[in-house]
């Protein structure tokens, strides 16, 4: 059986038991995660503005800067409730006796109650708090308790909603006046299940307890307020009849407390009797319709029974209080402990039933699926080590025995081989790692041809110990330090290359660990240039074990070097000559030039002179700017540009300050050839600006600019604030001024020419720099 069969039937053998056991636990948790549902004390719920006015909501989230409360998670609450705000003080107004939370500002009392010590005066901004309300008057909030530790970091708002409606995407509600944004996809977490009503039974059991318990209370208060009336002391009675008030108005909250809990536990029980409807759970449906027909509506029924007994006994209370204890006795609290308590309780124990047999059925789901995976998982186990044995006899006891001769392969030893006889294909790799053996074999250089490969070296070879002494040197080593074989061996290296510096064996780089030129001291004496290299040699656990060095004798190349340099330094010398001769020769013409205008009387032929003087002292520059520069391959057209359009205006201004010249170039260098021939458009134009641009004694500006542009080209621009062509057609520009030199130049850079004359004469020239030209 070949190798890849092998692994199909493992991976397969693997696979399969691993798969059923996923798909069973899967199945398994699916109906789990159903059960588990039921159970869940809510469920999700879209946000319905039409709906949502009244009910009791808690919002998560954030204060934006919008103004509004973004909320990122929203629970509906069972029962009616004050406003209750969690987060961060934003203002503390001392004067008013107020403090601003979310936008909304709250009046802090004498009956205002801190659970720790302290006062309005001890908040600050920015402290976080926990504060209940109440609403004296439709948007006018009142601090009932405020709580300032052990809070959680999570901004929280509870109340009734007071207004819905929706914009865009968003729903935005509010609680008296506090704005808050709830995302189109957020979803209310309303109660429902079993464990819910649990919850809510709980609540009924304690509100009519704390009905009794209030009661009594109040019965107490009403004693003691008795008492001080009888002995006259009317402050402590004005005390006490204020706590009597206080006592009888919790005894009817908590009255209207059990009404709203047995009405909310019957509109829980009815949504979730609905969903079951819609959802197809008939029987479940119609379990719930008989709880409500047995519990939730005898208890509604005693409601506005409690409801009256409790006004009766407020106002028996108020007349005669022994009428009311008598009442109390007799009346109230038997109905309360004989009737109502015991259907609450019976009614407490079906719903504890009912949450024991779907644990219970959780309880058995759960272990059915353990024993599934677990019978699985054996399986598994058992099918996958017996495979393993199969497979580390058939495939892992041949790669041992590759994997060993490979390692002799490796020490030097070429006549291992593997003895594998199979024919699948660790067989086909043991042949052919045979056949890869004996090529090795007979293509290998032994150690002996290695010693005559490096005896042979041109290069200087030399093998260091740990130490940094010379354990080896080939003869070329000893042919150029002037030593005998045996004098080099246990010489420490630095006596020959002190820039070597002393080894270490804690080296943890790999590479060289020495390379450039360097200096070798020979045995008489005298210093040899030399390129070289040094390595690190390293054994088991990358210790350093020595240092192979190599170096090669640069003697002749640094002579070569220097007569070259001497070379080169005559020809910048002669270079120089050349271009200083070439400067007086120019000079010398224009001088000539100069003479020559002298007898010449005809104005038009004098312009005619001094326009070659001006073409000629231009090349002048060139060349007197290349003798003094450091760079004969290049000028600098800055210093160029600026010593020519100088010399125009010293040339053609008559009157100092009436024309204005501009010269704007940046760090640039061109070659000669691109240097001369810019220098002479610029005379061109330039001297063509001096003598049309700005007629009899009228003023104006001259700008010459050099830059390179975006692309990389260069830009020579010369324009004028004059005259431009005003009068002269398109056609006869360049007839009309002279420009035929201009245009020719302007090839010969192989650049483009644009003019415009709508605002004076501008000129721009933009060509590519010669590749040759270097910064100076």
């Amino acid at each position: 059986m070949s190798i890849r069969l092998r692994l199909i039937l493992v991976v397969l053998v693997v696979v399969i038991p691993a798969s059923v056991a996923g798909l069973l636990s899967y199945g398994m948790h699916v109906d789990l995660r159903q059960e588990l549902e039921q159970l869940s004390p809510y469920s999700k719920t879209v946000l319905d503005p039409i709906s949502i006015v009244g009910r009791e909501l808690s919002f998560e989230g954030r204060w934006s800067e919008d103004g509004a409360f973004v909320a990122s998670n929203i629970e509906e609450l069972p029962l009616s409730r004050r406003p209750k705000l969690r987060g961060a003080i934003q203002a503390v107004q001392l004067a008013d006796g107020s403090l601003t939370m979310f936008g909304r500002t709250i009046r802090i009392t004498d009956d205002t109650e801190f659970e720790e010590a302290g006062s309005l005066s001890a908040l600050a901004p920015g402290q976080r708090i926990e504060i209940s309300c109440k609403l004296d008057a439709p948007g006018t909030w009142v601090g009932r308790k405020v709580k300032t530790h052990g809070l959680k970091q999570n901004d929280k708002i509870k109340g009734p909603i007071t207004r819905a409606a929706t914009e865009g995407s968003e729903k935005r509600l509010e609680i008296e006046g506090l704005p808050i944004v709830v995302p189109s996809k957020l979803k209310i977490d309303s109660p429902r299940g079993p464990v819910h009503r649990m919850e809510l039974t709980s609540r009924m059991a304690f509100a009519i307890q704390s009905c009794l318990t209030t009661a009594n209370e109040s019965l107490k208060e009403r004693y003691r307020l008795r008492d001080a009336r009888t002995k006259g002391d009317a402050q402590r009675a004005s005390e006490l009849q204020s706590a009597c008030e206080d006592v009888e108005d919790q005894l009817e909250d908590d009255c209207k407390e059990f009404i709203q809990v047995v009405v909310r536990t019957r509109s829980i029980a009815e949504q979730e009797m609905r969903a079951l409807s819609d959802e197809g759970a008939a029987e479940l449906a119609s379990e719930l319709k008989d709880e409500i027909a047995r519990w939730l509506i005898p208890l509604a029924g005693n409601g506005p029974r409690l409801e009256t007994d409790v006004t009766r006994f407020v106002a028996l209370a108020n007349a005669d209080v022994d009428a009311a204890q008598v009442f109390l006795i007799d009346t109230l609290e038997p109905r309360l402990r004989g009737e109502v308590l015991p259907l609450i309780h019976a009614y407490q124990l079906e719903i504890e039933e009912e949450l024991a047999e779907e644990v219970q059925g959780l309880a058995s789901h759960s272990a059915t699926a353990a024993r599934v995976a677990i019978i699985a998982t054996v399986a598994g186990l058992v099918l996958a080590s017996t495979l393993g044995f199969f497979v580390a006899r058939s495939i892992a006891k041949p790669i041992g025995e590759l994997r060993a001769a490979a390692r002799k392969i490796g020490d030097g030893d070429l006549s291992a081989r593997v003895q594998s006889t199979a024919g699948d294909e660790i067989g086909m790799l043991a042949r052919t790692f045979n056949q890869m053996a004996e090529r090795l074999s007979a293509t290998t250089v032994s150690i002996g041809n290695l010693n005559e490969v490096i005896d042979s070296m041109a290069g200087a070879l030399f093998l260091l110990g740990p130490d940094g002494k010379i354990v080896s040197a080939n003869p070329a080593a000893s042919k150029l330090l002037g030593y005998e074989p045996a004098q080099l061996i246990g010489t420490p290296f630095t006596t020959i290359c002190p820039e070597f510096g002393a080894p270490t064996t804690s080296v943890e780089r790999v590479g060289p660990v020495a390379s450039g030129e360097h200096r070798f001291r020979t045995h008489a004496g005298t210093i040899v240039p030399v390129s070289f290299s040094a390595s690190a040699l390293r054994g088991d656990h990358a210790t350093v074990r020595g240092y192979a060095c190599l170096a090669q004798d640069l003697t002749g190349r640094k002579q070569l070097e220097e007569d070259l340099r001497r070379s080169l330094s005559e020809k910048e010398l002669l270079l120089r000559e050349v271009h200083h001769r070439v400067k007086n020769n120019l000079q010398v013409i224009s001088s000539l030039l100069d003479l020559q205008s002298r007898t010449v009387s005809d104005p038009h032929a004098l312009t005619k002179f001094q326009d070659s003087q001006d073409r000629i002292r231009s090349m002048v520059l060139i060349h007197e700017q290349l003798y003094r520069s450091l760079n004969l391959e290049s000028i600098h057209m800055q210093a160029y540009l600026e010593l020519l359009v100088a010399n125009l205006a010293q040339s053609h201004v008559d009157r100092p300050g009436r024309i204005n010249v501009c010269v704007s170039v940046d760090d640039i260098c061109l070659s000669l050839d691109q240097a001369l021939t810019c220098g002479l458009i610029v005379n061109e134009l330039v001297t063509n600006a001096f003598k049309h641009a700005f007629p009899a004694d009228a003023s104006g500006e001259i700008r010459v600019v050099c830059q390179r542009t975006h692309e990389g080209a260069i830009e020579l621009k010369v324009s004028d604030n004059g005259r431009g062509f005003v009068g002269t057609p398109a056609r006869d520009i360049g007839t009309a001024l002279g420009f035929s030199l201009v245009e020719a130049l302007v090839k010969q850079l192989r650049g483009s020419l644009k003019i415009d004359g709508s605002r004076g004469a501008a000129f721009r020239v933009e060509f590519s720099a010669d590749s040759l030209a270097v910064a100076s």
